[in-house]
This record gives structure tokens, sequence and C-alpha cells, in this order.
């Protein structure tokens, strides 16, 4: 029950994952269904506070296109996005969770944490292309493979000088030297199936080289197998913002966002700490800015390229159905956010004491929706589509 008898709560519901799931049919969809088990997380969560006060929602829907939503900012004091509508009065609030930070906390009230976010650094596995074909020769070092070359030089010269010295000796028709070459080169690429030789020292130095060409080979084999084998290393090579920052000093990360001001002031900070001019930095390496998620994951594929994002964001939830994007945990702290509120918003104490009191469901939404539902949305691998006449439908 609420003691204000306010009977409804007016909610703006904005196409962003995994607060707002946009792709469920007929979309927007408030109510469950078969064909729509996941509604979003903040649409569940509003959902159960509506029912516990006795609340009917009255949604709004943000058109904007999945992606390009501009969530809101605090732009020198004054709020944009669509956290306009909360400060103008058009909704009590949104279907989506922020961080009680000092951006917002002296415009807006807030409720209880509700969703507990990791962070995620987004980076792109990068191909090798067409040089991959040649990783095999990374499998001696390039002393070995110059050895190698001048030792079948040496050797084709020499046996230019024998049959050379050969035909003088016993007068035999002169063999061109190219023959001469492709025999030895022949020998060296190609197991004599036989000991062609008289002589004992003959046979025992090609068995000899058969052994140590087999060497070889096997050697450029294994690794040439094990290069596709084995998962090639996370393309994010620093394991804390610092080292992050002074990445960017060195030019080897390259951020990329959809919003300036989302990690620029952090930036500014942390590289004052390390006694880093960013501004200075920023010169030659400039934070990309993107217009939307589909830009921002393209410039993802520039190598040295990340993204910073908290798994509650819609492009992290995009980024994860890309099975070249890899993603390294423990680089950011964990942060918790709540909803969004005017001041003075009379249903606010008792929003807080439901969600207080639902704890337990809250912990079973998030689960739902950063394992399950994130699961059921990330690449896989590709499967077989069709077995005979049938055919199969992945989901």
């Amino acid at each position: 029950m609420n003691p204000f008898n306010i009977t409804k709560l007016r909610v703006l519901y904005s196409p962003f994952l995994p607060h707002v799931n946009y792709r469920c049919p007929k979309y927007l969809r408030i109510k469950p269904n078969v064909k729509c088990p996941y509604l979003g997380f903040s649409v569940d969560l509003l959902n159960i506070i509506a029912a516990r006060l006795n609340l009917t929602i009255v949604p709004t829907l943000d058109h904007s296109i999945p992606g390009e939503t501009d969530y809101g900012a605090n732009i020198n004091g004054k709020i944009v996005g669509i956290l306009e509508n909360v400060v103008n009065g058009t909704v009590d609030t949104i279907a989506m969770t922020y961080t009680n930070d000092h951006r917002f906390n002296s415009h807006f009230a807030f409720s209880r944490p509700v969703f507990f976010a990791a962070g995620r650094v987004l980076a792109i596995r990068q191909k090798e292309d067409f040089s991959g074909y040649f990783s095999f020769f990374k499998s001696y070092q390039q002393t070995a493979w110059i050895g190698i070359a001048v030792s079948l030089i040496v050797q084709c010269l020499f046996s230019v000088f024998v049959a050379s010295a050969e035909t003088k000796l016993r007068k035999k028709n002169p063999t061109h030297w190219s023959e001469v070459v492709w025999r030895m080169t022949r020998l060296q690429l190609l197991q004599p199936q036989t000991c062609q030789s008289t002589l004992v020292s003959g046979k025992l130095s090609i068995l000899i080289f058969s052994l140590a060409q087999c060497a070889v080979i096997m050697g450029v084999l294994s690794s040439y197998l094990l290069s596709h084998i084995i998962k090639p290393s996370n393309p994010v090579q620093f394991s804390n913002l610092k080292e992050m920052v002074i990445a960017m000093k060195e030019n080897r990360v390259h951020i990329i966002e959809t919003h300036r001001t989302r990690v620029e002031s952090e930036i500014k900070g942390i590289g004052k700490t390390l006694g880093i001019n960013m501004t200075k930095v920023a010169g030659y390496n400039p934070i990309r800015i993107s217009k939307n998620t589909k830009e921002a994951l393209a410039m993802l594929r520039e190598p040295g390229s990340v993204i910073i994002r908290y798994d509650d964001e819609d492009m992290y939830y995009q980024a994860v159905e890309d099975c070249d994007v890899i993603t390294k945990e423990e680089v950011l702290p964990l942060t918790q956010s709540s909803f969004i509120f005017n001041k003075g918003f009379p249903l606010l104490p008792a929003i807080n004491r439901v969600i207080r009191e639902e704890t337990l469901e809250i912990r079973r939404l998030q689960n739902k929706y950063k394992r399950n539902f994130k699961e059921k949305i990330s690449c896989k691998a590709p499967a077989p589509q069709k077995t005979g006449k049938r055919t199969i439908k992945h989901i």
C-alpha cells in the first residue's frame, strides 16, 4: 500500500538492454508470454513494485533507434537526453538504472540500489588474414632459417663444382648448373626412397639428413596445427585503469565512446594522479567518439581500440553477439545503480521498502538477465542447419 493514494506510476521505456527487451515481438511488451519470457530487468522489477503498491503503470515509449538512445548526461549543469522527461515531469521514472554520483545527485533522488554491474573492457580478436598462413615460419628463429638457406646455397654451389669437375675428369656430357641445383633442392624437399649411393659414408649421410629433415618438418607442422588450435591471447594488455592511461600515453590503446563526458573526466583524473597531462595526450590520441553503437563496434576493429562498458548497458549486450569480440573482466570496479526520480517524489520511501523486501527476487532477476539472457543472445559456434529434409531452428 502507498500512503498518498497515488494510483499511477508513469514510466518511460527506452530500447536499452538488459533493462527493456526491445527484441520482443510487438515491442513494447510489459507482460510476459511464451514468445517473450524476457521483458527486461527494469520492466520486471517495476512490475513487481507496481503490484506491491497497487499502482497502474502508465507507459511512455521512447522511439529512439536501439543503440542510439541518449540515456542522459549533465552538460554544464543542464540535464539532457531522456532524463529531461523526468526533470520536466513528463514521467515519474525511467525503466533504466543510473549510478548515484556527482553528475546527477544534485538534480535527482535515487532509489535503493537494484543492479550491481561489473565493468568490462571490449576488444576485437585481431585476425592475421593471409599472413596467418605463413605462421609456421615462426616455429624456428629467424637465424635458424637463415642458416638453413645458407646451408642449401653452399650445398648447391658445392654440387655444381663437383658436377663440373666430374664432367672434366670423366669426359661426360656437361650438366647444366640449374639441373644440378634442382636435384639438390629436390633432395632437400623429398625424402629419397632408396639410398642410391655406393659408399657407406654416402648412405650414412643420407640417413642423417633424412632424420634431420623429418625433425624440421614435424616441428613446422606441429607449430602450424597448434597456432590454429590454441586460443589467441586477449588483446587487452592492461589490468586496471592506471595501466590503461599509461597505454594511452604510449599510443597503444585507443578509447572509443559514444559520449565524451562518460570517461573523459575519469581518465583525466587518473592521468593527474600519475603525473600525465591527458590534454596533451588527447592531441595525438584522442577519445574516438562514435554516433551510435553500430559505428562504435565497427571502430572497435581498429588495432588497439577498446570500449569500456558495464554489463547493464545495451552496447555490451550487442557486442557479445559478435564472435570476434573479447571481454576482459576485473579491470573496472563493481558499481551499483538505482532507479531515478525527481527530488521529493512522494512514493520513493515506499518503493525503497519494496526493494528492500524483495532482495532475493532482485537477485534472481539479475541472474536471469546477466547470465541466462546473456547466454541466450551471445555468439555461438555455427551448427548444421539441415539434416535431410528437416530444418533445425536455433533459438
